[in-house]
């Protein structure tokens, strides 16, 4: 009897080992789990879904207008400015954070502040080549190369890369072209339309007669790598001069105005 009670106070004395690690594990779980969940909801209340959608629609870029010179985005200044400035600076234009939300021909304004991007003032200069013969007007903010006996004037938009076809820009060449076979201007330019097709352009407009500024010369249209423009020409001195120009402009920059100004301003020196 004395051994079966001895045994009977062990068994006891292990049971309650048991039940108290267990409740012990068992506690110490559950706070691990309880610590967990309370985490888990701090980061919620971090992530509140009324601010985050606050910062989507900042960043959603906003247009209210557009002109010529100028392009408003939105009058709620309080707004961020990078995703504005972004734009802004691909277009190559200059960011005002407090400029007119109106048009410029309008006759009244409300005297409030617009994140606005504009196009830089320019000046108009007049460029004379001695070799060719030739002169024009051009804007003082495009390029002008007058390497290898040949003329290049052009402007490149904010996603042209250096170095690859023309995508985003207006380029506007002229160079002296040999005649040895004398050919009158028009019989020398149909000629040159030819090697055009020998080297498999595709002719989008055919040889004609046009006039640019005060120049009478031939112009056609070709598409090969991209869609090119030569018109031919003759300055004071007989000799024959080819103008090639090519306008790609995805940002609507204004680059066929552009072109055309000088175009619409080319003459021969006497």
């Amino acid at each position: 009897m004395g051994n079966n009670k001895v045994l009977a106070g062990i068994l006891v004395v292990l049971i309650a080992i048991i039940i108290i690690g267990g409740y012990i594990l068992y506690g110490k779980q559950t706070d691990g789990q309880l610590q967990q969940k309370e985490q888990q909801q701090e980061q919620k209340q971090d992530k509140n879904p009324i601010e985050e959608e606050e910062k989507e629609v900042e960043q959603k870029l906003e247009i209210s207008a557009t002109y010529d010179t100028k392009i408003v985005y939105t009058s709620e200044v309080s707004s961020k400015t990078d995703i504005y400035k972004a734009d802004c600076k691909k277009r190559g234009w200059v960011f005002n954070e407090c400029g007119s939300p109106c048009g410029p021909d309008a006759e009244f304004c409300t005297a409030v502040c617009a994140y606005t991007c504009e196009k830089p003032a320019t000046k108009v200069e007049t460029y004379t080549d001695i070799l060719l013969g030739i002169t024009f007007d051009y804007p003082n903010d495009m390029e002008i190369n007058d390497k290898d006996g040949g003329l290049r004037v052009y402007k490149w938009g904010p996603s042209q890369a250096e170095g690859t076809e023309l995508y985003d820009g207006v380029v506007l060449s002229f160079m002296k072209v040999d005649n040895p076979d004398k050919l009158d201007l028009e019989a020398f330019a149909k000629l040159e339309l030819e090697n055009e097709i020998v080297f498999e352009s595709e002719v989008v407009k055919p040889l004609e007669a046009i006039t640019h500024g005060l120049i009478p010369g031939y112009e056609f249209t070709t598409l090969g790598l991209g869609e090119s423009t030569s018109f031919y020409f003759s300055n004071s001195a007989g000799e024959m001069i080819r103008a090639s120009y090519f306008v790609e402009d995805p940002l609507n920059q204004g680059f066929d105005e552009i072109l055309n100004k000088i175009l619409g301003s080319l003459k021969t020196m006497q």
